[in-house]
């Protein structure tokens, strides 16, 4: 635009007149190379954003991973990663099938009906079998992701551990059965012990 860059400067060992022409040609130089080095400030301010972008997504501790419209694990988190035990390399572009193909695809209903109607899902409570013998609860929501048009291209999976916090639960649950049990015991011997006294 009208904004300056930078100054070119042309240097000559003896005294020449001012060419007119040469300094027009100069000119559009001048402007070609400031877009130049406009595109590669905005190149380095993109690279710097997405750079932020990777760390803030990396260090979340929630599981997060995009899936595009081939169900294909688009991009993943490194808190995903590490609890499904393998490295984005093995995941990125791979169908959840694929990497876990014991599990089936217990969502894909659900991923389908998403794709199709635009409406998130959230709160869906699933166990998840990381390997022989170590199965896991996991919250997940999802969500659209829509391209620049407002296209859905796919969906944006957010997942927490609740493994203990369902393991507590039955927990509770158990005790309060136990209670109940114990409850109905005492009443039942209470009432054996009021038919022996009458």
């Amino acid at each position: 635009g009208s904004h300056v860059a930078g100054v070119m400067e042309f240097f000559s060992t003896r005294a020449v007149e001012p060419d007119r022409d040469l300094l027009q040609i100069m000119e559009h130089i001048g402007t070609l190379l400031g877009r130049v080095m406009e595109r590669k400030k905005a190149e380095m301010a993109l690279w710097n954003q997405q750079k932020e972008q990777a760390i803030i997504f990396n260090s979340v501790p929630a599981m997060i991973w995009y899936i595009d419209n081939n169900f294909k694990i688009n991009r993943i988190n490194n808190s995903a990663c590490s609890f499904v035990g393998k490295t984005i390399k093995e995941l990125e572009g791979r169908s959840a099938y694929e990497v876990f193909p014991f599990q089936g695809n217990p969502g894909m209903d659900e991923d389908l009906y998403l794709m199709g109607t635009g409406q998130s899902r959230f709160g869906i409570l699933r166990t998840f079998e990381r390997k022989q013998g170590d199965t896991r609860w996991i919250q997940l929501d999802k969500v659209p992701y829509l391209d620049e048009t407002g296209i859905i291209c796919g969906i944006i999976v957010f997942a927490l551990d609740v493994t203990e916090r369902k393991l507590s639960e039955k927990g509770i649950e158990k005790a309060s059965e136990q209670l109940r049990h114990l409850y109905q015991r005492m009443e039942k011997v209470r009432e054996e012990e009021r038919t022996r006294i009458a």
